[in-house]
């Protein structure tokens, strides 16, 4: 059982509750785009809106347990952890050879955050995109960068990280990866600066708080 609550966080008053059940595991993902429908409903998003379109089974995995080791994986890569990353990416795949940004997270992690291979973290960017119907408009733009990075234009992935804060400025990762990539080019009053309005929107990100120290 799944419950969600809206409030006004202004003052606290609840606006809507609603709930879910699953009967399997395996029909929880399913149950939380409906769910999702529902609070996006409540705060007056059009369901037949472009943006609305394309829940998590349909643009990631109706799989629950790949679901888990990609996200488990994200964790592990963020930390450095390549070889634990790659592992979990792998499983995912296995389970839901569909999942797109398993492939394209496993060629981020081989070609940009592990180092270990270019080419072949390539290769799997590749494969993602060729999965175009399962990736939104923005993981589309983080394929795009992840591939000018392994090819290491580093100028135009600078400008494609700017191009995407400015579509999605709410995207804390992005001010991180930006703040490594301008400290890699010995850009460093840019990259604090990227960190400090990484901060206005997270400020409790203890990765942005590393990253500035």
């Amino acid at each position: 059982r799944i419950e969600a609550q809206l409030h006004d966080a202004a003052g606290g008053r609840l606006l809507a509750a609603e709930s879910l059940m699953a009967d399997k595991p395996e029909q929880i993902l399913q149950q939380v785009d409906l769910l999702s429908l529902k609070l996006a409903s409540h705060l007056g998003v059009d369901p037949a809106a472009p943006q609305s379109k394309g829940g998590l089974t349909e643009v990631m995995t109706d799989n629950l347990e790949a679901y888990r080791d990609y996200t488990l994986a994200l964790e592990q890569a963020r930390a450095f952890h390549a070889a634990e990353a790659i592992r979990l990416l792998e499983k995912a795949i296995a389970l839901d050879p569909q999942f797109a940004m398993a492939h394209a997270r496993l060629g981020y992690v081989y070609a940009i955050r592990g180092g270990i291979s270019a080419e072949q973290g390539k290769r799997y960017l590749e494969k993602a995109f060729q999965m175009a119907d399962r990736l939104t408009d923005r993981d589309r733009l983080y394929i795009r960068l992840w591939y000018e990075a392994a090819n290491g234009d580093s100028a135009q992935a600078i400008h494609s990280m700017r191009e995407i804060l400015k579509r999605y400025p709410y995207d804390a990762e992005m001010y991180y990866e930006l703040s490594y990539a301008l400290r890699n080019e010995a850009r460093l009053e840019e990259a604090i600066d990227v960190i400090k309005q990484g901060l206005v929107i997270d400020a409790r990100g203890p990765r942005l708080y590393n990253r500035v120290g």
